[in-house]
């Protein structure tokens, strides 16, 4: 649990590999916080291959991985660079996948859109609008 006593994130990303496939139906808790979270990228709630194993490894390495660097943090070990150094590399290059396969899906997956928003103001402004 975080701070505020709601779920943290890495536990979420938990429930998304066990339960990718029931998300769209399910009414529990963490299953809802999916379905708000697939608004902005539909990836998720479409159990996109990549997204499911990319969810799946943040979960089940990285979140060890990080529990382990935050102890040899803690007691001072000699391996905690190195530690922070692989957990880094391996999210920014989950960051890296992430952003590129949608980029190559030309962005069919997203929630929302910038688009000439001038009707109301006379101006060309851009703002960002959610999708229907």
């Amino acid at each position: 649990m975080g701070p505020s006593g709601a779920p943290d994130r890495k536990h979420q990303r938990g429930w998304f590999s066990l339960y990718y496939d029931i998300i769209p139906g399910d009414q529990r808790f963490l299953s809802q916080l999916w379905k708000e979270y697939s608004k902005g990228d539909s990836r998720y709630v479409i159990a996109d291959n990549f997204t499911v194993c990319m969810e799946t490894v943040t979960a089940w390495i990285w979140g060890p991985f990080s529990f382990w660097a935050v102890y040899a943090i803690l007691s001072n070990k000699p391996y905690r660079f190195v530690l922070q150094l692989i957990i880094s590399l391996g999210q920014l290059y989950g960051a890296v996948l992430y952003f590129y396969t949608e980029h190559r899906d030309r962005y069919a997956h997203k929630g929302t859109r910038l688009s000439d928003d001038s009707s109301d103001t006379g101006s060309n402004v851009f703002s960002l609008r959610v999708c229907p």
